[in-house]
């Protein structure tokens, strides 16, 4: 399923801001901000597992083997 992200450009320098803001940082232009929607997708098959680790008892721990 695809996301939708929001973001604004500055229409004069192209520089990038996660939220609409009066004047841009970079270039100091006052409303150049343009909205523009991003659609991002999930690749499948691209899902991370995480290994868990098993307790070992403390009398099977072989202290000499860990050094």
């Amino acid at each position: 399923m695809a996301k939708t992200k929001t973001q604004f450009e500055c229409k004069e320098c192209g520089a990038m801001s996660p939220t609409w803001v009066g004047k841009c940082s970079v270039c100091n232009a006052w409303n150049s901000l343009i909205e523009q929607t991003l659609e991002t997708t999930k690749r499948p098959g691209h899902t991370v597992k995480k290994k868990k680790n098993k307790p070992i008892p403390f009398h099977d721990f072989d202290h000499k083997e860990s050094l």
